[in-house]
């Protein structure tokens, strides 16, 4: 069994909820990542952690944006025309194209943080970058105020005990 008091059922069906969809437009896709705050996006050769506001899909085919709104995940399919989009969402709202795939009954509401690579270059004045001995290029974080760490908020959404995704809600810098 689980820790008395650490999990709590969802007092809401739609308390979190999984979207999906196939064959989403981009410009569809890029409404859902500008109501995020941060993107991650990947592709052959890179990664990046952003302002989801400063996102292009033409250079990231898959990632996440993740803010208070939701969570945004995609893929771009094979052809390059289209995208496998997944929502994860704390409200009843429709998202055109997508349908409710999975209703999650946990959560362990007090979330939990990771930290992030890297620590804060002090001589670079004009920007906030991190860097990082095992991994070979500077790191940049989209926070808001200089930190000397930063934290990716998160929560699991579980069905029972079972953790079955994990929600991306925001960065948090600290110090």
């Amino acid at each position: 069994m689980g820790q008395p008091g650490r999990y709590r059922m969802s007092t809401q069906s739609v308390f979190p909820c999984l979207h999906t969809g196939e064959e989403i437009e981009a410009r569809n896709l890029i409404t859902l990542i500008r109501e995020c705050t941060w993107a991650y996006g990947e592709n052959k050769t890179s990664i990046a952690l952003v302002d989801a506001q400063g996102l292009s899909l033409a250079d990231y085919p898959s990632g996440r944006a993740f803010g208070d709104a939701h969570e945004v995940r995609w893929q771009r399919s094979d052809d390059g025309r289209s995208y496998s989009v997944q929502v994860v969402c704390e409200s009843d709202r429709r998202y055109p194209g997508l349908q409710p795939a999975q209703y999650f009954d946990q959560v362990d509401p007090r979330g939990y943080s990771l930290l992030l690579w890297g620590t804060l270059l002090e001589e670079v004045k004009d920007r906030n970058v991190w860097r990082e001995v095992r991994i070979p290029r500077l790191l940049e974080y989209p926070v808001q105020r200089r930190s000397q760490v930063v934290y990716l908020r998160i929560y699991d959404c579980m069905i029972g005990r079972l953790p079955v995704t994990t929600r991306w809600l925001r960065l948090e810098g600290e110090g």
